[in-house]
């Protein structure tokens, strides 16, 4: 029998390390207040007073044994985009993460931008995956 890596498909609920499609399925009905929260990609071209957007800045492989590496890790940041209290909105990210299977790492710096006018938080996570190994017979 010979250990075959399956390339592509993971056991965990993220799919695969494009997480940026899973990202925006979950929060695609985030709301604040009853209002409904836009995300974007790197960046946002709205005027909402609240808005997030997000990327991905890290891809790794983890988890080394048969020579190999047998796990993926995926860093990705929300940043977190309002004209007012910011905190609050800090607290649903990181339960939106927990609760679609994603692993909150830490927030960046706390920041004011004076020529927008928008309080910004980072909001770091990461998905991991196990990659799946099947046996096959092989002949010889």
């Amino acid at each position: 029998m010979a250990k075959i890596r399956s390339a592509g498909q993971f056991k965990s609920g993220v799919g695969n390390m494009n997480i940026n499609p899973k990202i925006e399925e979950m929060f695609k009905r985030f709301k604040i207040d009853g209002k409904q929260v836009p995300i974007s990609y790197l960046q946002y071209f709205g005027t909402d007073d609240v808005y997030l957007t997000y990327y991905t800045w890290n891809e790794r492989p983890e988890l080394f044994f048969d020579d190999d590496y047998n796990t993926e890790v995926c860093f990705g940041t929300i940043d977190i985009w309002s004209k007012g209290s910011f905190k609050p909105i800090v607290g649903l990210v990181k339960q939106k993460l927990r609760e679609n299977g994603f692993i909150w790492k830490n927030n960046g710096a706390e920041m004011y931008e004076p020529d927008t006018g928008y309080f910004h938080v980072p909001v770091n996570f990461c998905a991991v995956a196990a990659l799946l190994v099947r046996e096959e017979a092989t002949t010889d």
